[in-house]
């Protein structure tokens, strides 16, 4: 039988003692591999190593057994010990094996130490699993597994023990949002975006205070409380700090990201008692820093919390309107500048709420873009315009064109080209009744899978409508490559003619470059007699405003043409 081997730490004064337990241990099977100390630091040093087993006497002349007891566990909690010994009475054996000895022997008697070895090696190794599972649970209940930092519930659990203390005055509460994670996920993948937040707890960490607790709360969401700052001058140089980290770019993929960091504080006693209620309202201060642009940090302050209440509250009445079909689309038409014949109509999203009447688009449109109920509002949307434009062409109106509004939340979504052809041939409507229309900022937010999307749309037939044209980028290198059918010249340039002499150039400009780029133009916010008469002289293809007609129900749109037609 081949000997098993086992590394045995002996902590033992007398060597006659050691030589009569290693030949006990070969005879029993054991090639021990062993190492005698006598002396505690002997000891300590020796529990550097790993070691299988250990077995110690009770009495030595420098220390007792249950010091070397104490520091074998301190090394290490699975580690099979005995206590081989002359002079342990059952009393002090009994104490031994309640302070976490596996067994007691007594010397010249070790007729038992091979079953009780071989029994010890199998359950420390069962401990040793468990403890590991055990450790292993702890961690993932308070720690974030891919940063390492503490997670939600260990922030809240070590800033109320902080609380709790009294042993800070004033404690600061940071909550940190990332801009564009998701764009980084989408784009590069989540690996790419696991590496983002692991830098970026990194970099966070390297610069607060050893006492400051950093933690990773949710997906692209951080935290911190500090103890350091004690008075707004700190807080605010801490929230700075902050968003330098993300000054520089993240170097990810090959490619070089810069994103942007919004900072909600709140402070304690100031704004609140209790770690949950600080780290709401550091949320809620968040919130806030988030309709900002670029990089920047928010104050707590009490009228955010019912501004925030207010939000909460159109929000649930906005998923009550989609369900119980509160919304309806009025149309204000776009005529030719030259006859003024109807050529196309705007659809406008119009919500009537129950009790409180229309509900202003300014107000709930970038509700339900932040919240993502565009996306089943927009299909709505969609689907209506089509069902309209069908009952349109059925009573005659057959050349009219209808532009819809795509949000850039929804022009992400990977079937937007699919849903536009479902739908047009649900209606069985040639595709060049609809338009897309998408604002130049938000075509602009992921410039390459836009590109794609137009021109997937642009080969189905329909019209591409670029809207608010000379508010965004204006990149002409861009507009030359996507398959652009019409551009909006934005009401702010529409609104000072034709006096402003600025505007009227910017305006000449725009109409010159559509027309070199076989482009319609569309001017919006035409509201006098003076601007239509400037527009037509300048070369403008279509008008649209409250002086042609303001949006209007679908009813009233026939009539409208029929006006048009007869030069009224």
């Amino acid at each position: 039988m081949t000997a098993i081997p086992i590394r045995a730490l002996i902590v033992e004064d007398n060597e006659d003692d050691v030589v009569l337990l290693l030949n006990t241990l070969r005879k029993s099977g054991f090639e021990p591999d062993s190492q005698r100390v006598e002396t505690k630091p002997a000891l300590e040093e020796a529990l550097r190593s790993p070691w299988d087993i250990v077995f110690s006497d009770f009495t030595m002349p420098s220390f007792n057994g249950h010091e070397a007891l104490e520091l074998v566990r301190r090394a290490d909690p699975d580690i099979p010990f005995f206590f081989v010994s002359g002079t342990i009475g059952e009393d002090r054996a009994v104490e031994a094996m309640r302070l976490g000895a596996q067994d007691y022997f007594i010397k010249g008697n070790l007729k038992r130490l091979s079953p009780a070895i071989h029994r010890e090696l199998r359950d420390s190794l069962a401990r040793r699993e468990h403890r590991v599972a055990q450790e292993r649970i702890h961690y993932l209940a308070n720690y974030d597994a891919l940063t390492g930092l503490p997670n939600r519930v260990q922030f809240y659990e070590r800033l109320a023990q902080c609380l709790h203390s009294g042993a800070s005055t004033h404690i600061a509460v940071f909550s940190i949002n990332l801009k564009r994670f998701r764009d980084v996920n989408d784009h590069l993948g989540n690996a790419v975006g696991d590496t983002l937040l692991i830098e970026t707890g990194q970099r966070l960490r390297a610069v607060l205070h050893n006492d400051d607790v950093l933690a990773r709360l949710a997906a692209d969401e951080f935290a911190i409380f500090s103890q350091q700052c004690l008075d707004e001058a700190g807080v605010t140089r801490l929230a700075e700090t902050i968003l330098a980290v993300f000054s520089s770019p993240f170097s990810l993929s090959r490619y070089e990201w810069r994103i942007q960091a919004k900072v909600g504080i709140s402070v304690y006693p100031r704004d609140a008692e209790a770690s949950h209620a600080l780290c709401a309202n550091a949320a809620i201060a968040l919130h806030h820093a988030q309709q900002q642009i670029g990089s920047s940090y928010q104050f707590y302050q009490p009228h955010m919390r019912t501004t925030l209440q207010d939000k909460l509250a159109l929000l649930r009445a906005l998923e009550t309107a989609l369900e119980n079909r509160q919304f309806e689309l009025h149309y204000q038409p776009q005529v030719a500048c030259a006859d003024g014949r109807l050529i196309g109509v705007e659809a406008l999203l119009r919500w009537r709420h129950p009790e409180n009447g229309f509900v202003s688009p300014m107000e709930f449109i970038p509700l339900a873009e932040e919240s993502g109920l565009i996306v089943p509002i927009g299909a709505w949307v969609l689907r209506e315009s089509c069902r309209q434009i069908q009952q349109w062409r059925s009573q005659g109106l057959t050349d009219i064109r209808v532009a819809v509004n795509f949000s850039a939340f929804q022009f992400r979504q990977s079937n937007v080209t699919a849903m536009v052809a479902n739908v047009l041939s649900e209606f069985h409507l040639p595709a060049h009744c609809l338009e897309v229309e998408i604002t130049e900022t938000a075509l602009m937010q992921d410039a390459s899978s836009a590109l794609q999307v137009l021109n997937e749309l642009h080969d189905l037939g329909v019209s591409i409508a670029l809207d608010d044209f000379g508010t965004g980028y204006s990149s002409l290198s861009y507009l030359k490559r996507f398959p652009v059918d019409v551009l909006k010249i934005d009401r702010a340039f529409v609104n000072d003619l034709p006096d402003d002499k600025d505007d009227g150039a910017i305006v000449h400009a725009i109409i010159a470059i559509a027309e070199k780029l076989q482009m319609d133009v569309v001017a919006e916010g035409v509201e006098t007699l003076a601007q239509q008469e400037f527009l037509q002289r300048a070369g403008c293809d279509l008008l649209q405003g409250y002086f042609i007609q303001r949006p209007v129900p679908a009813a009233e749109i026939l009539h409208f043409h029929q006006s048009s037609l007869n030069g009224h």
